[in-house]
């Protein structure tokens, strides 16, 4: 089986109807239309995988010694996860990732994977946020404007 190639990657997303900026010859930058918000997306080819990676899934930082029981609940929910995985980028945004292995990697698996990570973003968000107003009081007023 082949690995995905760049010009192969962007066909696809063309195919699936996507705008998208390239970023680099092997990152590109697009997003797309949640039930709620508009949800930004980076996909990164390597030589093994195909990453896509919403960041920020919320809008709204994370202050991990601030808040430790919201830290808790997102390595709790975390591990519940299947297919995508939760983190907390160095500046305490939350994103959503995926990968899946470029080797095979066809038009098919695109279409699983974009849908996967739309129905996990659209999902986690409410929750997520209703769990901020529990743990973090202070915070509901920064999310809610």
């Amino acid at each position: 089986m082949e690995s995905i190639t760049p010009e192969l990657l962007e066909t696809y997303l063309r195919e699936y109807g996507w705008s998208f900026e390239a970023l680099g010859d092997d990152t590109w930058c697009t997003g797309f239309q949640g039930e709620t918000r508009l949800y930004p997306l980076t996909i990164s080819l390597s030589s093994t995988c195909v990453s896509f990676e919403v960041r920020p899934l919320i809008d709204l930082t994370l202050d991990r010694s601030r808040w430790p029981e919201m830290s808790l609940y997102l390595l709790q929910l975390n591990a519940r996860l299947q297919l995508v995985k939760l983190g907390v980028g160095e500046g305490g945004e939350l994103m959503l990732s995926c990968q899946v292995l470029s080797t095979g990697f066809d038009y098919e698996t695109l279409n699983r994977i974009l849908g996967i990570v739309g129905y996990y973003a659209d999902e986690l968000a409410p929750e997520i946020y209703g769990r901020l107003a529990t743990y973090c009081p202070e915070a509901q007023t920064l999310f809610l404007q």
